[in-house]
């Protein structure tokens, strides 16, 4: 960050001085640095490509989000790229499966829950 500071020399004959400052002596206005970059990313903000990068973005980091909150996925707990690669594809299975079992019109099966189900209250299991 910047501040530029003009002087009361240089204030004094100006004349937005009335408007711009008129209860200081001197102007001091902060100026950042990266404030071009800053320019060029608003103007990139009212994009269409910017607004379809942004909508698949957040699809993503939604998924990103559920998984932090609702399957304990704060940090990697295996090593190196290969652990973590593997512990992610795992992660993402599992929220894949529960996407799919979420799809109305699939025929669920409870076949193997149901027959251990029936030995269990027959006293076989």
């Amino acid at each position: 960050m910047i501040i530029y500071r003009a002087s009361q020399h240089g204030c004094v004959p100006c004349q937005l001085k009335a408007k711009r400052c008129p209860n200081t002596k001197e102007r001091k206005i902060p100026h950042d640095v990266n404030e071009k970059a800053r320019d060029q990313a608003r103007a990139l903000m009212k994009t269409p490509e910017f607004a379809r990068s942004r909508d698949e973005r957040k699809k993503i980091e939604i998924r990103f989000a559920h998984l932090k909150t609702h399957h304990r996925f704060e940090r990697m707990r295996l090593r190196g790229l290969s652990g973590a690669r593997d512990e992610l594809h795992l992660v993402a299975i599992a929220q894949n499966l529960k996407t799919l079992a979420k799809i109305p019109g699939v025929r669920r099966r409870g076949g193997a829950r149901r027959a251990w189900r029936k030995r269990e209250l027959s006293g076989r299991g």
